[in-house]
This record gives structure tokens, C-alpha cells and sequence, in this order.
């Protein structure tokens, strides 16, 4: 426990040098903070919103930490006084016309006699069991075979009626089967909870033990592994969606036993709820070509190819030169990440801009052959017409690994822009019309 509230501690005191070092992120936390971690730090004290404590870190993991550190949140009248001068001091502002009974302070780190009800889970049972994970097992020898039966047992059951007991209206569950696969104990376990539309693809949460580590998991993922995975183009497509949204929370038995199993069930079926929009989401960009840029900042999209059409459509408005650079940068930034996922970092750190005749990206494909990158970007539709030279035209025809990337419907607020990968004979994939023509004097 002592660990547990030290790192707590030390988040929150990151987050106040966020003050000096963030201003807009931190005065932005304070808006619609409503619970703050209370604390004197070098003799000054400080109000700290969980909204900063979840900057760049996992939420639910955050909020756990909270509970088990400091318990319920507590109005304090006398407080409010000091919030509103804290306000005041540092130049803060607040959407909420007023501080009201309603804020929750947690204000000191609370004693545990003893760890709380673990209802299904046995945590004594999980660390004997972790020294087994992965290793192999052999049904004709009689202590390997008990210890089968406590995985099923201690792992495998729980796993499935945890499963149970946070499926949401319209999801399936699709049940751990297995507590050892191939000859070897499972290292970890997994019950997969799907929305029904979805229900024959490898995409689900999941909440399951990490039995190596002696962990609980819930989490947003994909099947990476086995026959059934996903394919390698749409795994990246799933991590470059959820980047950086924190889809995996774990919990130890420090943290388990000061929460109890109550609060695990509630924080994981409070993950599920809020995550299921970036579910769907996400299944929509993978399997049909859709992506509401307006839940992102400074990300280009790729669409499926077959959702990609020229035929007709209204002009559009193109982009400006001063925005084009910054998409550019987008542009680099998605093929580093691209680059990166497949294992490819020292290309990843080669991608740059280009100047000849044309400006281009240079980056490279996944087996290491250099392709250049050229781009045009417009706020219209996928059909919306845009120009393009002979000069381009030729070298697209010429060389297998020149690139079109069409970026359209492109925000300038968000900076975001849906994606089509194009290459090989433009006449293939659009209509060309003459725009300019050569007089020669007879």
C-alpha cells in the first residue's frame, strides 16, 4: 500500500509542474473540475483535479489509485474558500459559475486494517500459479495435472463469470475455453465481449488475468495472434486509432485488496461504457472506411481503396499553401508511426521532406525499399477533382513506388484529413481532363 500511495503522490506533484512547464494544459484542467486531490507541497497549498492526474496517463488506472489511496472524495465547506482564492491566485478558470457543496476534496491518504472482499479472485492462488505460465504440461503426470485443475479453477472460471458480470445490453461474450494451449499452461486469460454487429470479428474488450504477472486486466484490444487474428494492415489500423487512449488498465493485488472486487467490477464496466464509442469506431474505420475526425487532433486516416471513387463530384475548396506544410508534417508523422509499428524505427527516423522539381516525402516500404510521397490536400469529398502534372503522371507510371496520398475532407480546426494511398497509372483510378494547354506559333 505504502508503494502504491507514493506513486500516486508522485503523479500528483508531476501534474502541479505542469503549471510551469503546460500552462494552457493545466488552466484547461481546471474548467470543469469538480474532485480535487488536496496536499501541502513545499509549505504551499495545492488544489490538483483528477483531469490533470489523467493527462497522458490511463484514466481508469488513475481513478483506481485515487479509491484505494484516499477513499471517497469528501465535501468540506472551509475548503471552498481556499479553492476560490486558489482560483484567484493563479489565474484559473472555471465554466461552473460557482464552487458549490458539490466539489469532493480527497485530503489525506487513508489507513487499511484489511484487504478488502476479493469475491472471485484469490490472489494467494494467482501468485502460486504465475511460476507455471507458460510452461509445459503433461497430462500423465499427476502434479501437473492438479495444477490444470486449479488454472481452471482459480483462472479460467473466474475469468469467464468476471466475463459475465460486466456484459453490457447488445454485447456477446465469447468465453475463455482453454487453460493451456499446445502442451503449454496459458499465460494469460481473456473473456471477449463483442458488440452483437460485430460479433464474428477479432475485436472486443476483454477482461482476463496476466497470470505471468499476477495481474487483472480489462482492456480494448485485438486478436494479434493465431489463425484468426487480424491482418497486419488492419492491427495497424487499430493502434494507430487508439493511440495514445490508454486501452489497457491492470491491477495488482495491492491495488485489488485496497479496492475490493465491487469496485474492480465497477471500474471495468465503467471502462466498457466509455470506451464504446472508440469501439465502434474503430471496427467502422477498419471494416468500412469511416472516421469521425472530430474525436481527434493532427491524425490522417486511411480508407479502404474500394471506398475510393472519382467518378463526378463538385469541386472543393483546396487547401492553403501556409496549411499544406503543416499537413506535410502529418503525413511524416503517419508514415513514422506506420514504420515504427512494423518494426522499422531506424527507416522511421530516415522519413523527410523532399525539394526538386516537385515536393515530396521520402520514406520507405516495409522491406526497406525507398518511395516517395506525393501529396495533395483538399476540404471536399473523396471525389472532389484536384490537379495533377504530366510530370507526375509519367512517374507515377514509371516507378512502382511513387504514391499519391489524397487527403480530403480536411479540417484546419482539428488539423485531421481522411487518406487515400494512391499509385501506379492516375488514368486507372480517376478521369483526366486537360486543364492547360501548349500554343506553339504557327
Amino acid at each position: 500500500m505504502k508503494t502504491l500511495t507514493e506513486n500516486l503522490l508522485r503523479r500528483v506533484k508531476k501534474s502541479i509542474g505542469l503549471r510551469d512547464t503546460h500552462p494552457e494544459e493545466y488552466i484547461e484542467a481546471f474548467r470543469q473540475a469538480d474532485t480535487f486531490i488536496t496536499a501541502t507541497i513545499n509549505g504551499q497549498l495545492e488544489f490538483v483535479p483528477l483531469e490533470l492526474l489523467f493527462l497522458n496517463h490511463n484514466k481508469f488506472q488513475i481513478l483506481m489509485e485515487v479509491k484505494a489511496v484516499f477513499g471517497e472524495g469528501v465535501e468540506h465547506p472551509q475548503l471552498d474558500d481556499l479553492l476560490i482564492k486558489f482560483y484567484n491566485d493563479h489565474n484559473l478558470k472555471r465554466d461552473i459559475e460557482r464552487i458549490s457543496a458539490s466539489v469532493k476534496y480527497h485530503i489525506k491518504p487513508r489507513q487499511h486494517s484489511k484487504p478488502a472482499n476479493m469475491g472471485i479472485i484469490d490472489w494467494q492462488q494467482l501468485n502460486r500459479l504465475a511460476a507455471y505460465a507458460g510452461q509445459p504440461y503433461k497430462a500423465s503426470d499427476p502434479t501437473l495435472k492438479a495444477i490444470g485443475e486449479d488454472f481452471a479453477n482459480f483462472v479460467m472460471h473466474p475469468t469467464n463469470a468476471w466475463g459475465e458480470l460486466v456484459l453490457p445490453d447488445g454485447y456477446v461474450l465469447e468465453k475463455e475455453r482453454y487453460w493451456q494451449v499446445a502442451g503449454y499452461y496459458k499465460s494469460f486469460t481473456w473473456a471477449k465481449i463483442k458488440h452483437q454487429k460485430y460479433a464474428d470479428k477479432q475485436l472486443f474488450f476483454s477482461v482476463g488475468i496476466d497470470i505471468a504477472a499476477a495481474k487483472l486486466v480489462f482492456k480494448l484490444d485485438c486478436l494479434r495472434s493465431g489463425t484468426h487474428k487480424l491482418s497486419n494492415a488492419d492491427i495497424r489500423k487499430f493502434d494507430y486509432y487508439t493511440e495514445n487512449l490508454h486501452c489497457v488498465t491492470e491491477v495488482d493485488q495491492t491495488l485489488g485488496e485496497a479496492l475490493g472486487w465491487e469496485e474492480i467490477l465497477r471500474y471495468s464496466r465503467q471502462f466498457i461504457e466509455e470506451f464504446a464509442d472508440i469501439y465502434l469506431g474503430v471496427a467502422a474505420y477498419i471494416w468500412e472506411g469511416k472516421v469521425n475526425l472530430h474525436l481527434f487532433k493532427d491524425k490522417l486516416f486511411q480508407i479502404l481503396p474500394e471506398n475510393a471513387h472519382l467518378q463526378g463530384g463538385q469541386p472543393g475548396e483546396a487547401v492553403p499553401d501556409l496549411l499544406f506544410n503543416t499537413i506535410l508534417e502529418g503525413v511524416v508523422r503517419f508514415e513514422q508511426f506506420m514504420l515504427n509499428h512494423a518494426e522499422k524505427s531506424d527507416l522511421a527516423a530516415l522519413v523527410k521532406f523532399s525539394f526538386d522539381k516537385l515536393t515530396h516525402i521520402d520514406s520507405f516500404e516495409f522491406d526497406g525499399q525507398h518511395k516517395k510521397i506525393y501529396v495533395v490536400a483538399h476540404s471536399g469529398s473523396v471525389n472532389t477533382p484536384f490537379p495533377i502534372s504530366e510530370e507526375l503522371r509519367q512517374q507515377m507510371i514509371e516507378d512502382d513506388h511513387t504514391y499519391l496520398y489524397q487527403i480530403y475532407d480536411y479540417n484546419e480546426e482539428t488539423n485531421c484529413g481522411r487518406l487515400v494511398i494512391r499509385k501506379g497509372d492516375p488514368r486507372q483510378w480517376a478521369k483526366l481532363s486537360p486543364t492547360q494547354y501548349q500554343a506553339v506559333v504557327k
